[in-house]
């Protein structure tokens, strides 16, 4: 666990997040177009961060805006993925962090805006 001065007490994974993969293509004129398909579906904690907490997490995760812990499970949960929770959509800022001897995962959330 790092120490960022938020409390990592797991709670209860009673919340069902989406984990979703970023696929990279391009559109018929040559842009690069990003969409994204679920990858895994999993009970999680999830809460959203207060002020305080937010700022206590430093500058590479200092835009977080939400705090998600995952059972690992031999998951692969990579930093350009997006997690749905409650119908809106969250990138995860900084890289996810093994917890507890690899047992658990934790990654800090922003929320995605509607342009990107």
């Amino acid at each position: 666990m790092r120490d960022t001065g938020v409390c990592h007490t797991i709670g209860k994974l009673d919340k069902r997040v989406t984990f979703k993969s970023a696929v990279h293509t391009q559109s018929a004129s040559g842009e690069p177009l990003i969409s994204y398909v679920s990858a895994f579906e999993t009970w999680a904690f999830f809460r959203e961060l207060k002020g305080k907490e937010r700022m206590a997490l430093g500058q590479e995760s200092g835009q977080a805006e939400a705090q998600c812990i995952i059972r690992h499970g031999g998951r692969t949960v990579k930093a350009d993925m997006v997690v749905t929770y409650d119908g809106s959509d969250w990138e995860i800022c900084g890289p996810p962090v093994n917890l507890g001897n690899k047992e658990r995962i934790e990654v800090y959330l922003k929320r995605r805006r509607a342009d990107g």
